[in-house]
Parts: structure tokens; C-alpha cells; sequence
């Protein structure tokens, strides 16, 4: 799922990404349960903390790591909405950013790779049905059943932050019940007057450290970056975020199929 193109640089940029995406323990987010009330403190330390507004769930109780797994799961990711999103893979002197145009309506998402100056170079939609994938303004597409394990309600939200090259957090839920000890530091911070449960974990794997910036408001991820002996490798942002009714016409394939919720 990791899309975004270039021509010389794609060679080098090829491999070290290949070996980034080993290396990036990406963190897995599915739809929960209602949002319950959540306490959040005014302000706390970490990094990028600063002092905030409270948010909708904040309530008073501080949020640490005893208690930021069960907060996160609380969130509630909205059933139609549109973002976009930028995400880089580093490799000292290379680097591959992929810029995603997302529409999300059920269990349909609709994705779009953009070269930086806004161009659409790639089209995405992953449904129940399968995986779909076209160059844009072409006619002929690829079709494949998704792989993976199928969570019992049917959630595709994983698969859509994957082909997004986005870091979904669910896995960061069962890494720390597995393993405790990797959560590091967690609290409320802003990033950019955004307010956001923020989460650092020790990724063993990789040998680096992960934080996320979980939007309160939305339950997405808004920002994330992972940090290997003092260098970037990895860092993501979503850039705009719009909840609003999706067109059933931006589920349509080049040859006219229509994708339907199943």
C-alpha cells in the first residue's frame, strides 16, 4: 500500500522503502464502541505538549500510560468523511512522500495519490468486494480480493489507512496489553489546535521510537512519526479533514461499475 512515484529516484527509493516499511511497526485504528466521557487535563508534558483547551472528552482525570489504551478506545471514527494526508519514508539522504485524497463511507474508501502539485497520478477503492486500482485517466484497473485476517464486524478501516500509507493504532492496543512496558509517555497535547491524545511507544522491531497524535474530535490519527537513532524515518500529517455526506458516484470504477456496501 505504500504508493507514490518518481522516476530516477524511484530505484533507491524503491529499496530503502521497502526496507522502512519492515522496519515501521505501523499501528492499527478501528471503529469502537460509543465515545465514552474521557478525563483530560489542561496541560501535560511530553513531546509537542503545550497548554490546550479542553477538548470534548476531557473531564479532569490526567491521561498517562495506565490509562491511554482505554481512553484510545473510546474514540469513535466517523461513518462519512473526507481527508488528505502526507506521510514521508527516510532513509538518510532519500526520501519518498506520498500525498492520499481520501473519502470514506461505511465500509468503501475511495483514494487518491497526488503528485505535489495537486495532480491525481493514482486512483484506490477498497471495499468489502475487494481491492481496486487504476492509474488515472486510464481505463484498465486491477481487481484483487484484500488479504489479511477479517475483523468479525466487518471493519475495513485498517485496510484504507494501509493503502493511505497511514499508521493505523489499533496493534498498539494489543502491543501494549502484551507488553506494557513499550508504552513510554502519553498525555493531551495540541499539534497545530488540534486536541489530541498523544501516545509514545518503544518499537522493539524497528528499533525506534513511535509517537501518535490522536485527534479527540475525529478519532483519526493526525500526526505520527518514528525516530531511529535521532533521525526521522518515518512521519505523517493529516493536512484537511471534512465530516460530510460521500456520493454513492465516488464508489465508480472506470468501466462505469458501480461498488456497493455489502
Amino acid at each position: 500500500m505504500k504508493k507514490s512515484n518518481m522516476a530516477q529516484a524511484a530505484a533507491a527509493a524503491t529499496l530503502l522503502l521497502a526496507a522502512m516499511a519492515l522496519t515501521s511497526l505501523y499501528l492499527s485504528h478501528r471503529q469502537t464502541s460509543q465515545a465514552g466521557i474521557v478525563a483530560l487535563p489542561q496541560e501535560q508534558s511530553g513531546p509537542g505538549s503545550q497548554p490546550a483547551e479542553q477538548g470534548p472528552l476531557a473531564d479532569g482525570v490526567t491521561v498517562d500510560t495506565s490509562n491511554v489504551l482505554r481512553i484510545i478506545r473510546t474514540l469513535n471514527r466517523p461513518q462519512e468523511y473526507t481527508f488528505e494526508a502526507e506521510s514521508t519514508l527516510s532513509y538518510y539522504s532519500a526520501s519518498d512522500t506520498l500525498r492520499v485524497r481520501g473519502t470514506v463511507k461505511g465500509r468503501r474508501s475511495k483514494l487518491q495519490m497526488v503528485s505535489a502539485a495537486g495532480a491525481v497520478e493514482k486512483e484506490i477503492i477498497v471495499a468489502p468486494s475487494g481491492y481496486y486500482a487504476w492509474q488515472a485517466g486510464r481505463a484498465s484497473l486491477y481487481s484483487g480480493a484484500l488479504g489479511g485476517d477479517w475483523p468479525e464486524d466487518g471493519d475495513l478501516a485498517a485496510f484504507c489507512d494501509e493503502a493511505s500509507r497511514i499508521p493505523t493504532y489499533e496493534d498498539v492496543l494489543t502491543l501494549g496489553e502484551q507488553d506494557p512496558d513499550c508504552l513510554l509517555d502519553a498525555g493531551y497535547a495540541q499539534r497545530d489546535g488540534q486536541a489530541c491524545i498523544y501516545v509514545l511507544v518503544e518499537n522493539k522491531l524497528a528499533g525506534a521510537q513511535d509517537s501518535y497524535y490522536i485527534s479527540i474530535d475525529t478519532g483519526l490519527l493526525y500526526e505520527a512519526r518514528s525516530e531511529k537513532k535521532g533521525r526521522t524515518i518515518y512521519q505523517m500529517k493529516q493536512t484537511a479533514f471534512q465530516q460530510e455526506a460521500v456520493e454513492e458516484s465516488q464508489f465508480t470504477l472506470p468501466n462505469g461499475q458501480q461498488i456497493a456496501e455489502e
